[in-house]
């Protein structure tokens, strides 16, 4: 069950994602888009605990359409909240690029996106090109 009281979709999650760990980061396959926020819940709390160690994420959404809106806000609300120091988005076009780059902006989400994975796996592990998104208040 998840915060709300509502089970959890695991065999939609399976089928929706695959989660790798690598030593640097973990890696998340998208097959299609995840159909429900109960199964984007449980790829969010799985991908939480699968990164604690590492706090970086690679999502590869290349095979994937567009999310319904509330799945897309949820997954936009976990990224925003999550403990992670960065989020770099695989995507195969680049309007879907900017757009998301933008609204990472926007919402101060340590994200990138990037259209191809070596792009993406080199500014996850490698802190001297990523910058904060999120503001720091100076008093």
């Amino acid at each position: 069950m998840d915060n709300r009281g509502r089970l959890l979709d695991w065999s939609a999650v399976a089928e929706a994602a695959s989660i790798e760990t690598e030593e640097r980061f973990v890696r998340v396959v998208f097959s299609r888009a995840v159909d429900s926020v109960a199964a984007a819940l449980a790829l969010q709390g799985r991908i939480d605990a699968a990164a604690q160690a590492t706090r970086r994420v690679l999502l590869d959404y290349r095979c994937v359409g567009a999310h319904a809106e509330e799945v897309r806000e949820s997954m936009w609300d976990w990224a925003a909240r999550a403990d992670l120091e960065g989020i770099a988005v695989v995507v195969d076009g680049e309007l879907t690029r900017v757009r998301l780059n933008m609204t990472a902006l926007s919402r101060r989400v340590p994200m990138r996106a990037f259209l191809g994975l070596d792009e993406a796996a080199k500014w996850l592990v490698d802190p001297n090109p990523r910058r904060t998104t999120r503001i720091t208040r100076i008093v």
